[in-house]
């Protein structure tokens, strides 16, 4: 599985996680500019939000769901 779009690798600084889970983590992106390590960070909060509504969507798709567009809520519905 590749993915296309931006993710964040939480937990990445604890002794459980091995060189081998993090290359794991690290190979699935299609562009190493996609991937972002949390820290602990607030910053990448909007980031985080805008990846879990296109994970989702990609989990329909993979599913072969039918689904509108509109029926996901975006960053301007969150930030209301």
């Amino acid at each position: 599985m590749t993915i296309k779009e931006k993710y964040i690798i939480y937990d990445w600084n604890f002794n459980y996680a091995s060189v081998k889970w993090l290359y794991v983590c690290v190979s699935r992106c299609s562009n190493i500019e996609n991937v972002y390590f949390y820290n602990g960070d607030d910053n990448l909060k909007p980031l985080n939000q805008t990846v879990n509504i296109s994970s989702y969507k990609q989990q329909d798709k993979n599913a072969l769901r039918k689904f509108d567009e509109k029926e996901y809520i975006d960053m301007n519905w969150i930030n209301i």
